[in-house]
């Protein structure tokens, strides 16, 4: 897969391998349960992981993921920080 999210950068990729296929097989590897998997992201290439784990968006992040995903975090500490409040 090509994919060109930025202006300056073109990413190259595997067919069948992406973020998500790599956390997947991390989570599977060492039994965590996906439900207790966060996700942050912004660009075109996050949007399977966001939308396979429990994703958050940036708030600076690309039309397509702010239309796909619901949830936003302003900073990845911030989502740390809810995260370990809740538990």
């Amino acid at each position: 897969m090509i994919e060109g999210g930025k202006v300056h950068s073109v990413e190259i990729v595997a067919k069948g391998i992406s973020k998500s296929h790599a956390i997947t097989w991390l989570v599977d590897h060492v039994s965590v349960d996906y439900h207790q998997v966060y996700t942050v992201g912004d660009s075109q290439n996050d949007l399977e992981m966001l939308t396979d784990f429990n994703g958050r968006k940036m708030p600076n992040a690309d039309a397509v993921i702010k239309r796909a995903i619901g949830q936003t975090t302003p900073t990845v500490s911030k989502l740390i920080e809810s995260i370990l409040k809740k538990s």
